[in-house]
């Protein structure tokens, strides 16, 4: 049955591929209305980044989108649409599956995401993603063990 379910799900005539513009709008409204709750507008599209599977290409981009979570986090607490702790939760793993995206930023990056204010993460993860950017920077490909 599963093997009939995937052939079942991946073709061009699916909902997720007819229907992909409609869907991705429909995402952004709701986005947009979380939002508002918090008295906040994205003309960025930030927050599409944070939900997005490409690599974080620049720097610039990485700064953003932590300046955005922060941003987030103080809207929550000034708005206490969220319970604080369980919010600052979802932005730090929210922040730490950014950061599996940015590693190619090098030490640099690393840098960004080690001293931000939504970092939480254990001294092993903090060593991985400072061994890959490293890696980076020296010009060797990363082999996880």
């Amino acid at each position: 049955m599963g093997e009939t379910l995937v052939r079942y799900r991946v073709h061009t005539q699916s909902v997720s591929a007819t229907k992909a513009a409609a869907m991705l709008r429909a995402v952004a409204a709701i986005h947009a209305a979380q939002l508002e709750k918090f008295g906040l507008r994205d003309p960025e599209h930030l927050h599409e980044s944070l939900v997005a599977f490409d690599p974080i290409a620049s720097l610039d981009l990485f700064t953003r989108i932590e300046r955005w979570l922060c941003t987030l986090r103080e809207a929550n607490r000034n708005h206490r649409c969220h319970e604080p702790e369980i919010f600052d939760r979802l932005l730090e793993a929210r922040w730490f599956e950014t950061a599996g995206r940015a590693f190619q930023l090098g030490i640099r990056g690393w840098k960004i995401w080690r001293n931000s204010v939504v970092h939480r993460a254990s001294r092993r993860d903090d060593l991985r993603f400072f061994l890959r950017a490293l890696r980076q920077d020296l010009g060797r490909p990363f082999r996880q063990s």
